[in-house]
């Protein structure tokens, strides 16, 4: 039997993915991409749906974002049946992500020296950003939880 219980779990588990510096998108990881995109449109706060593979605001939805996006509705599906559960457990999911423009980022590797990339990938920054998840189940239950930035773990 599936169980509710773990969705919380699964939440934040498909966003740490999500968010961490092994996902990539071209060549760098899809948290700078975020980052760069939202800093060049002057807009630190982030909305992501993954069952819809939308963002607010739209104008971020540049072409290398819409292809990330496109994948976040099968990353999510394999998230929760990992988990023993099924999407039709699930009626919305909402990624919120705040950069912190003002403060400085430096690059992830001067953070943690033991960081590298492949010549073929940019050495990300280690930008400040406050991230959280909310799941609503099938019932009608939230279940939300907050991300640490991926550099910190």
């Amino acid at each position: 039997m599936t169980s509710y219980r773990v969705l919380k779990s699964v939440a934040h588990n498909w966003a740490h993915s999500f968010l961490s510096d092994g996902n990539f998108a071209d060549d760098t990881i899809v948290t700078q991409l975020l980052f760069e995109t939202a800093r060049k449109v002057h807009q630190p706060s982030i909305t992501i749906d993954p069952l819809a593979a939308t963002i607010i605001p739209e104008e971020l939805a540049t072409p290398n974002i819409k292809r990330v996006l496109s994948n976040l509705p099968y990353n999510l599906e394999a998230a929760l049946k990992s988990q023993g559960c099924t999407i039709d457990m699930v009626t919305s999911v909402e990624l919120k992500i705040k950069f912190n423009f003002e403060q400085p980022s430096p690059k992830y590797n001067e953070i943690n020296p033991s960081v590298w990339y492949s010549s073929k990938f940019r050495m990300p920054e280690a930008p400040t950003y406050i991230a959280s998840v909310r799941l609503v189940d099938s019932r009608g239950r939230e279940y939300n939880t907050e991300l640490k930035e991926f550099w910190r773990y």
